[in-house]
């Protein structure tokens, strides 16, 4: 499979515009941590015992907004993000309103 970046980019920007178009400006987040699993087990199916840790979507959204700042990012940010994504998905689709793209 090989995934093309511009149409992640399409992506990320139609689920936002929807977002914004039901009124979702500004979301709420009411837990801070998050269990993960890192990336490497993730996709290592011969692990029969992968190892979960702790993330803190403080912690990503504060690293994320340095790197706007900073004007650097790296592998790990796109991890980040990710991580906000799920949280988002999950306010999101818990709430009262609840849209379908």
């Amino acid at each position: 499979m090989k995934i093309n970046i511009d149409e992640i980019e399409v992506f990320l920007k139609i689920i936002i515009e929807k977002a914004k178009m039901n009124g979702f400006t500004k979301i709420e987040i009411n837990n801070d941590f998050y269990w993960w699993l890192p990336t490497e087990e993730s996709f290592d199916f011969n692990n029969s015992n992968p190892q979960l840790v702790v993330g803190s979507l403080y912690d990503d959204y504060n690293s994320l907004k340095k790197m706007i700042v900073d004007n650097v990012s790296t592998p790990l940010d796109l991890e980040r993000l990710a991580h906000l994504m799920l949280a988002l998905t999950y306010e999101i689709s818990s709430s009262d309103n609840p849209f379908i793209c």
